[in-house]
Parts: C-alpha cells; structure tokens; sequence
C-alpha cells in the first residue's frame, strides 16, 4: 500500500495515461478501503475474526503461520481442514446470521 501511494508521486506515474492513472487511483482506494486500519496498527490484535473464510482463503492462510488467535466464520461449502474450535460454520449471505454469531462470541 506504501509503494502504491508512493508510485503515485514518481513521474512514471505522470507517464501513464489519463486512463491508467484512473485505474491505478481505483485501485489504490480499494486497497486503502481494505487495509487501511491495520496500517495503523501499533501492536498485534488479541483476536482476528474473518467472516467468509472461503473468499478470504490466503488470509487466512497467513493467520494460520501467526501466532494470533483466529476465528474463521465460514458456509457449508469451506473445505480446508481447521481446528474445530477456530471453526465456526454459519450462512455468511445472511447479515442476522452473521449478527447472531458476532454477539455471542463478544458477549
């Protein structure tokens, strides 16, 4: 994201088209949309809960090299192997189900 942000104020940057400057700047907002606040990040978070584990597969493959503890909130369909209780199976389409899970495992 830092070398993104950074890219954009080199003259090869001035050197793309119109076009491709746009693009470039989209994309660049989506990653800071993302990532934005683990930037900001002085220390490392006590808990990381990741709603739709199948989409966010590499994540979730890098929280597992971590020494973080991780909650993967995934549909039926997930199909790579997890300790039962970083597992937790849920409809992740569905905004009262996601609800539903988040408040029980914050309260």
């Amino acid at each position: 994201m830092n070398s993104m942000a950074h890219f954009i104020e080199t003259e090869a940057y001035r050197t793309l088209t119109k076009k491709e400057q746009l693009v470039y700047k989209r994309k660049l907002a989506r990653v800071q949309n993302v990532y934005g606040g683990v930037k900001d990040l002085v220390t490392k978070p006590d808990l990381i809960i990741v709603v739709d584990g199948e989409m966010q597969s590499k994540f979730a493959d890098e929280l597992q090299k971590t020494k973080v503890d991780n909650i993967l909130i995934c549909n039926t369909n997930f199909s790579r192997w997890r300790k039962e209780d970083s597992l937790i199976i849920a409809n992740v389409l569905s905004y009262k189900s996601i609800d539903f899970v988040l408040r029980n495992i914050l309260s």
